[in-house]
């Protein structure tokens, strides 16, 4: 749908409140640091956030399904980034297992009407311990917009006007609790839920936005743990490609108290820490 006006909507998103000055840098500040990491940029778009990610020292692959949004991202990216066409509906047959650190989705979820294959497959590519960042609709901004049950899962179809060019999308709403389960039975614990406000500087650009965006939620984030087979992957006696991730950090570890790694793998603990498995893998080895 975006390859209607592919240009247009970017011109507009590098600069509008919403974007530029509410989503964008929500997203950025829950990622944290990803200097170093191997970042998937699922729905890249032109690659604005990909851009970001890399100049705070990311290693980023997008992918985009429309291809007049992955020219766009390619031109402004150049060979910094690897930008594949792809539809998040079917298999990441392009990515290896295990081969991200980091996932991010920024405003893509919400054109699937099924989460869980797309969920399952980021799963797939994510290291033990990786993390989801994603943004999407917040269900009540839908519902009051479309109306009807907020407990039904429907398609909904919105007109947009950028600069002069007019194009229809199409997304699906769904409820908070319909979001949870998709994520619960794709392997992923929830580790925060965000609702944001904007930047000051919205203020003062866009004071009408601002003040919409102040008191009515526009988009609901969430930082997801790649989780649910951690505990498998060290007791897994058949030697799954998780088990050898795992056995990656405690190889780093045990040789030379490398004080990163340590710190590294503290930090995939405290993100797993209700889980069982915690127990296994601090008797195996210290953390401190």
């Amino acid at each position: 749908m975006y390859d209607q006006f592919a240009a247009a909507y970017t011109a507009d998103n590098e600069i509008n409140a919403t974007n530029a000055l509410y989503e964008r840098p929500a997203m950025l500040a829950l990622l944290g640091d990803v200097c170093g990491k191997n970042v998937l940029d699922a729905g890249c778009g032109a690659g604005a956030l990909a851009e970001a990610m890399l100049d705070r020292g990311a290693r980023v692959t997008g992918l985009e399904i429309s291809p007049a949004m992955a020219r766009l991202a390619r031109l402004r990216l150049g060979q910094h980034a690897n930008i594949m066409v792809a539809d998040l509906a079917q298999p990441l047959s392009m990515c290896a297992e295990g081969s991200f650190d980091v996932i991010t989705a920024s405003l893509v979820l919400h054109y699937l009407e099924h989460w869980e294959p797309a969920l399952r497959e980021f799963h797939r590519v994510l290291v033990p311990g990786g993390v989801v960042v994603l943004s999407t609709h917040h269900p009540t901004m839908d519902w009051q917009l479309t109306g009807g049950s907020y407990f039904e899962t429907r398609q909904h179809s919105e007109t947009w006007l950028k600069n002069g060019v007019q194009a229809t999308v199409t997304f699906w709403r769904r409820p908070l609790t319909a979001m949870i389960a998709a994520f619960r039975a794709s392997g992923f614990a929830i580790d925060q839920v965000v609702e944001p406000m904007p930047v000051a500087e919205c203020a003062e650009r866009f004071p009408e936005a601002y003040a919409g965006l102040t008191s009515s939620p526009r988009f609901l984030f969430f930082r997801l743990v790649r989780g649910s087979s951690f505990r498998h992957c060290l007791t897994d006696p058949r030697g799954s490609q998780e088990q050898l991730h795992c056995q990656r950090w405690l190889d780093r570890v045990r040789p030379n108290g490398d004080v990163r790694a340590k710190a590294d793998f503290a930090d995939i603990l405290r993100s797993l820490r209700w889980w069982s498995c915690q127990v296994e893998c601090r008797s195996a080895i210290s953390v401190a």
